[in-house]
């Protein structure tokens, strides 16, 4: 190692957990509004994100028939052609729910059986 030597702290995002790849959450109904779907494990892991509007981000990526849909913070201001999806905790403590749109505000995931996949991570979140 050559002197002097410059080290940076705090560029990785770590996180103990595990990963859940292709979870099947369910099975798209493009008739129903606000689709709601509870991830299997818990609690879904986020990571801080200066970019990010609300200052993190979650771990999460959902697919619907294998196309990936966006998260976004709430269903404001979103068009119906626009496929995106919300996250909100449960009442039950560290759970989570995927919600979609209702074709006015956000689509409507089409219809089809086990069509709808997510990769995340879950546990303790970000070290120290």
């Amino acid at each position: 190692m050559r002197l002097p030597a410059t080290f940076y702290g705090n560029i990785v995002d770590i996180s103990r957990g595990e990963t859940v790849t292709d979870e099947v959450l369910g099975s798209g109904n493009a008739t129903q509004t606000f689709q709601e779907f509870t991830l299997a494990k818990s609690p879904l892991t986020f990571f801080a994100d200066a970019k990010s509007p609300r200052g993190f981000r979650s771990t999460l990526t959902v697919r619907v028939n294998g196309i990936e849909w966006t998260e976004v913070a709430s269903f404001f201001g979103v068009g119906p052609e626009e496929r995106v999806y919300i996250v909100r905790p449960t009442e039950d403590e560290g759970e989570f729910k995927v919600v979609f749109g209702d074709g006015v505000r956000g689509q409507r995931p089409s219809s089809g059986v086990d069509n709808i996949t997510a990769t995340y991570r879950f546990g303790a979140g970000k070290d120290a």
